[in-house]
């Protein structure tokens, strides 16, 4: 039987379980090895399944103003579609919701969740507050919660006007500092967005303060070529900014040459990583409030935890059934989700969902998932979904990036671990 030592503890891959030896005998003279199982949904189920659909999200457009170093939509990810100009038409939304509605109706359950996307969708707003307004008037008695994800510099007083009036949720990118930021978010001119996006930003606080600490949310990317500990010290200092939530995420390492410029940057970044968890530590240990920022980082190491110890597993892994949302493309297509690419479409506005097609992809993927995953050591701990494999024609898995999951992973179980004994000293 496989075991991994992490520093005083030991991990069992065959029952995702952390053990510390006191225990280790005792557990395994008790506990069966955890059995991951294929699942099988035909058409008709899929079809029930979908009465329970939590989430619609419109690609409003595929355009976008601007030309981000790192984004998905651009030359280092060749499994992703590129920037083009598609939009999505108003008769295709509306259709589209037309479908979902009478997919829909008669369930007890009258809460809905709308998001739009791009591309940037605010380059097409009117379009946007039209698709609102019929959404609205369909599910007239239904609780709509609107969300957006956006680059934050069309916002004006007119467009927050209206978010404030229907109670949007607003994900704003801002990737630090202005040295940081202007680095990679960047117009087509090579101009950085910094100074627009903050000056937004304190227009919706002007705007209303209780939106503004209820409602927004930045999104920071961080590129391992740049400076961890300046993003932490803004995002710690900032008077505008270190109050409301934010999202920490880094740039995708999957199918991408990206990060062939950057590699030599790797360890430098890990050294500062530590150095700020470290201070994140020891400010909880002294009982101090901990900053939005500071929680983000603390959760990329411990929210591993959540998974240690789980014992439904099947071969989907962490993916979802499709009945959880809908992204509908700006090809008006429908897709599983934003994360795709537009990649496996699974049907067509107009035609509806290809409930056979979704049956196909959930074993495509379960076979792939069987016979490259099923004797990873760190099967349980791996948060891969369709989107992680997805490619223009089905899945694949670059082994290079399973070898690097892996490394990570294990590197982030030992500093669960560390974390874990350091909270408990002195108690």
């Amino acid at each position: 039987m496989k075991v991994i030592k992490i520093k005083d503890y030991f991990y069992l891959p065959d029952h995702n379980e952390l053990l510390n030896k006191e225990i280790l005998t005792l557990f395994l003279k008790h506990s069966n090895k955890i059995k991951i199982e294929r699942v099988y949904f035909s058409e008709k189920e899929l079809k029930i399944r979908m009465k329970h659909l939590k989430q619609i999200v419109f690609e409003i457009t595929q355009a976008c103003n601007m030309r981000c170093k790192y984004c998905v939509y651009g030359d280092f990810y060749p499994f992703h579609r590129n920037h083009s100009f598609r939009t999505l038409e108003e008769r295709a939304a509306r259709e589209a919701i037309d479908f979902i509605f009478e997919l829909l109706k008669g369930r007890g359950n009258k809460r809905l969740h709308i998001g739009f996307y791009g591309g940037e969708p605010l380059l097409y707003f009117d379009r946007m507050t039209r698709i609102v307004k019929y959404l609205l008037k369909k599910f007239n008695n239904w609780k709509l919660e609107f969300y957006l994800t956006s680059n934050g510099t069309l916002l004006s007083k007119e467009i927050l006007d209206f978010f404030i009036k229907h109670d949007f949720k607003l994900m704003i990118s801002l990737d630090g500092p202005k040295e940081n930021h202007d680095m990679k978010r960047v117009f087509p001119s090579g101009k950085g967005s910094f100074d627009r996006v903050y000056r937004n930003l304190a227009l919706i606080k002007e705007r209303s303060k209780k939106y503004f600490l209820h409602n927004v949310t930045i999104s920071t990317v961080f590129s391992m070529d740049l400076s961890f500990q300046k993003l932490y010290d803004f995002f710690i200092s900032d008077r505008l900014i270190s109050e409301i939530p934010i999202l920490l995420g880094f740039v995708n390492s999957n199918k991408t040459s990206y990060y062939d410029f950057y590699s030599n940057k790797r360890k430098e970044f890990q050294e500062s990583f530590l150095t700020i968890l470290d201070k994140i530590i020891c400010k909880i240990k002294k009982g101090r409030e901990i900053k939005p920022i500071e929680e983000q980082i603390l959760n990329t190491v411990m929210k591993i935890g959540e998974d240690i110890g789980k014992k439904n597993f099947t071969f989907l892994a962490n993916s979802c059934l499709f009945t959880d949302k809908i992204y509908i493309g700006a090809d008006a297509k429908f897709y599983i989700c934003e994360k795709m690419g537009n990649n496996l479409p699974i049907g067509q506005v107009g035609n509806g969902l290809d409930f056979k097609r979704m049956s196909e992809i959930i074993d495509i993927f379960q076979n792939l998932i069987k016979e490259k995953c099923f004797s990873c050591p760190v099967r349980f701990l791996c948060n891969r979904c369709y989107a992680t494999f997805a490619d223009k024609t089905g899945f694949s898995i670059d082994p290079d990036f399973c070898q690097e999951k892996k490394e990570k992973i294990l590197k982030i179980l030992e500093l669960y671990v560390k974390i874990k004994n350091k909270l408990l000293e002195d108690e």
